[in-house]
């Protein structure tokens, strides 16, 4: 009899033992399908945490376009030098042509001329025109190669040299002469000379080429 409950009892505890949910352990395929999805959602929460710190985008007014004037190159013409050539009749004499002071629309300055022989500096006075189909004396304008090609933009200059202010080995007097320039898109001031303000036409053969030191 003993045996008989003790036997009923063990069975009874087998049997308890194995009451219960199963538990399912998670395949391989399970795992992976977990870790990507763990791994897409993390990636999910960093682009909105990035997205959320960026600032506010803000419209930004861009500078209205300048439309082209003829006003051409802006030069520097307050204390500036200017070194070039003289062509006349035949021969090329190098000269240096120099603006001291620019005030309004007037300008100061000298031109240093250096002859084989010997040199000479002259003071010289002038206008600065930046409105060439405005400026008096047309008829003398309409006689620069820029202003017949019709090239009418830029600056212009018109000067005379009134007063010889030094000479080295050179009696030479050159005062009295009046010069017509356009400086031009490369920087080159280029233009016709008068020996005085009464002729009608320029000098012949008579040009000048400067460049902007």
């Amino acid at each position: 009899m003993k045996k008989i409950l003790v036997l009923a009892v063990f069975m009874i505890f087998i049997l308890a033992c194995g009451i219960g949910t199963p538990t399912t352990q998670p395949t391989a395929v399970d795992s992976a399908a977990l870790t990507a999805q763990a791994q897409n959602q993390m990636a999910t929460f960093v682009a909105q945490t990035v997205e959320a710190q960026q600032p506010a985008a803000t419209a930004t007014s861009l500078p209205e376009a300048v439309p082209p004037t003829a006003q051409g190159p802006s030069i520097p013409l307050a204390k500036s030098q200017w070194n070039g050539t003289f062509r006349w009749f035949g021969s090329v004499n190098p000269v240096t042509f120099i603006i001291q002071e620019v005030n309004g629309s007037s300008f100061t300055g000298a031109m240093y001329w250096r002859f084989t022989q010997c040199s000479v500096t002259e003071r010289a006075e002038g206008d600065v025109i930046q409105d060439i189909t405005t400026a008096t004396e047309q008829n003398r304008w309409a006689l620069h190669p820029d202003f017949q090609r019709g090239d009418k933009g830029g600056t212009w200059l018109r000067w005379t040299q009134n007063e010889s202010i030094g000479a080295t080995r050179c009696s030479l007097t050159i005062s009295g002469d009046w010069w017509y320039a356009h400086i031009t898109s490369n920087g080159h001031m280029v233009g016709i000379h008068f020996t005085n303000s009464t002729n009608t036409v320029p000098d012949k053969d008579a040009t000048f080429d400067f460049t902007l030191q």
